[in-house]
């Protein structure tokens, strides 16, 4: 319709009035490095900067914090080169629950926020925005999971203060001992994940990392640390081919699928929970 490329009127009808310099079809120097985060290990895999063309309007544009804070107080305000402010209010008007009209809509502690969260493969980014005080928030990882992008504004413009936590690592190194264990496993037909964490390994159930039992390598042993496994020996069975079989501690067996009719299954009671 216009004669140009979709980029090409994103640029100029939008990104040229804002004053948006730093925002780019493709990564401009400097940029972060993107990464996937294996669930299971917590090491870090590269991910590639592609040009994904049909589908590089979802989503697929580089920037900067400055730039989406310029974007977030569009989105309060308007412009008058680029959108009305009437047709934001109606852009921002519920539509369905949690969305307007291209717009996502949360609430924090009363005070309702217009924006929208992102992604693309290695990258997380969120921005929200208060159009009353024009009080926002913007957050952008390098990262592809560990973080909720619907929760960061809670955290930034929240009335309480938020709580200090334990600063995230990478695993850079992932004992013999324990390579093959990280994954999901089943004790009976109940579903478990064991994650290697910093130097530990952690069994719990699927999203109850709270609950973990922990266990540390020690020389040629696998001990429990913490839990109901505490003090208890975790055994390793592995096939010829040096890949897992299954786990045992104090009777219990945990296997890679339920009921795992390779498997000789002991007597054994379920653990207790807290």
């Amino acid at each position: 319709m216009r004669g140009a490329t979709w980029w090409e009127v994103v640029s100029n009808e939008l990104l040229a009035p804002l004053g948006m310099t730093r925002t780019t079809y493709l990564p401009t120097a400097p940029h972060a490095q993107g990464y996937s985060v294996d669930h299971f290990h917590e090491t870090l895999t590269t991910e590639p900067h592609q040009d994904t063309r049909a589908m590089a309007p979802a989503g697929q544009a580089w920037s900067t914090v400055a730039d989406l804070a310029r974007w977030a107080d569009f989105l309060a305000t308007g412009h008058p080169d680029v959108l009305a402010r009437a047709t934001l209010d109606e852009m921002a008007t519920p539509q369905s629950p949690g969305y307007g009209l291209g717009l996502r809509l949360i609430e924090v502690d009363g005070r309702p926020l217009t924006g929208h969260t992102g992604s693309m493969p290695g990258f997380l980014a969120s921005l929200f925005v208060d159009r009353e005080t024009r009080c926002g928030s913007v957050l952008m990882t390098n990262a592809f999971s560990g973080l909720s992008m619907e929760a960061v504004p809670k955290v930034l413009l929240g009335d309480e203060e938020p709580e200090a936590i334990e600063p995230w690592r990478p695993t850079t190194d992932v004992p013999d001992a324990v390579r093959g264990l990280p994954g999901l496993w089943f004790w009976g037909s109940t579903a478990l994940e064991l994650r290697w964490h910093h130097g530990l390994l952690r069994l719990h159930g699927p999203g109850h990392a709270e609950d973990a039992y922990e266990f540390e390598v020690r020389e040629d042993r696998i001990v429990g640390t913490s839990g109901y496994h505490r003090g208890e020996t975790l055994h390793v069975h592995r096939r010829a081919d040096s890949s897992v079989s299954h786990l045992v501690c104090a009777t219990f067996v945990y296997t890679r699928i339920p009921y795992d009719p390779d498997v000789p299954i002991p007597g054994g009671h379920p653990p207790k929970s807290r």
